[in-house]
């Protein structure tokens, strides 16, 4: 392995315990616990301990475990990957991984990078 691949290799793991995260063509990653469940939307606490308010649409997927949920499945406490989009300086939630949080650690780590900053709200 040469130097620049292990600089590539060290940056992707650290950026696993990152959240928010950008993947998948600028779709935003938010993994952490739920910290609060509104009507529109979900509130995550990330392992940095900031947390990430994200709207949630009548199209947001919601999935827990490999079954299909819904938004009445979140509970304050469960872990959560949620696949974003941006709308303005807004996060909307695509997908809800409920459950899951080891779910973008095995099918999007080589994809994650550092989010840019004020993305999340710090306690």
């Amino acid at each position: 392995m040469n130097a620049k691949s292990l600089v590539v290799s060290i940056a992707s793991a650290l950026t696993l315990f990152s959240a928010p995260a950008l993947a998948h063509g600028g779709q935003v990653h938010v993994l952490g616990t739920v910290k609060a469940v509104q009507a529109d939307t979900l509130t995550v606490e990330t392992p940095k301990h900031t947390e990430v308010t994200v709207k949630l649409s009548p199209d947001t997927h919601f999935e827990k475990g490999k079954a299909a949920a819904t938004a009445k499945d979140l509970a304050v406490g469960e872990r959560v990957v949620v696949h974003t989009r941006k709308d303005g300086d807004a996060l909307t939630a695509v997908e809800v991984h409920i459950g899951a949080a080891e779910h973008a650690h095995h099918d999007h780590h080589d994809h994650a990078a550092s989010a840019p900053s004020g993305e999340g709200k710090s306690r």
